[in-house]
């Protein structure tokens, strides 16, 4: 049973207004960057209460922000909050990267017999994507969370004709505690190299956020 949310206190929320634009800071100023920005800004209501979601999973312990030594802190998603390294090819999770073998369904986060699980130290928020490489191969996606498959999202027009500006925001952002399952698959529409970035945020406890190789859980 999900523990009932924690709201954060005075000096916590004091961190967090403070530190919701430094966390989006890695993006530039140019145009595709605050694309990238306005996705985390149209979910700011919905990263802003995942807070007291994680605050309850992690024990009532402190929110400490960006840099915090103790309790919890949030920082960026980072690929290895979702991905592991499996013998598929392409698949690499220091970084968004993959190659694409053929066109069709294929998966991103698990595969077709596993799903990956989320660190029992952290909760991840998913608020959209953004391709990096000049082609993207990606125009759909279809994700499978804790025993849900939702929707197909359809993402063409956004990968295909903005000139450049390759960046999309999920309808309906998820947020996914610690230990839940999941699956992305990305529907490719030719083959080749690809780096679709995944945009959110980690809430975690400080010496998961520490790690400079952070694990999933064994599924």
């Amino acid at each position: 049973m999900a523990s009932t949310p924690i709201n954060l206190g005075p000096e916590e929320s004091q961190i967090w207004d403070a530190e919701f634009v430094e966390l989006t800071s890695a993006f530039s100023d140019d145009q595709q960057g605050e694309r990238i920005r306005a996705v985390f800004e149209r979910s700011r209501n919905l990263i802003r209460g995942a807070a007291a979601i994680a605050k309850a999973e992690f024990r009532g312990s402190s929110f400490g922000g960006i840099d915090t030594q103790g309790g919890f802190g949030w920082q960026l998603l980072r690929p290895q909050h979702l991905r592991r390294l499996t013998t598929d090819a392409g698949v690499v999770n220091t970084d968004w990267k993959r190659t694409v073998a053929a066109p069709g369904w294929n998966y991103y986060v698990g595969t077709a017999t596993a799903f990956n699980q989320i660190n029992r130290r952290a909760l991840v928020i998913l608020l959209g994507i953004v391709n990096h490489d000049p082609s993207p191969k990606s125009v759909a996606m279809q994700l499978q969370i804790a025993g849900i498959t939702y929707p197909v999202w359809d993402y063409y027009n956004a990968m295909k004709l903005e000139g450049g500006i390759r960046t999309w925001s999920f309808p309906k952002p998820k947020v996914i505690p610690a230990l839940e399952q999941l699956k992305i698959q990305l529907f490719d529409h030719a083959t080749g190299s690809d780096e679709p970035e995944i945009l959110g945020v980690t809430y975690a406890e400080a010496g998961y956020l520490q790690l400079q190789a952070p694990a999933l859980e064994s599924p």
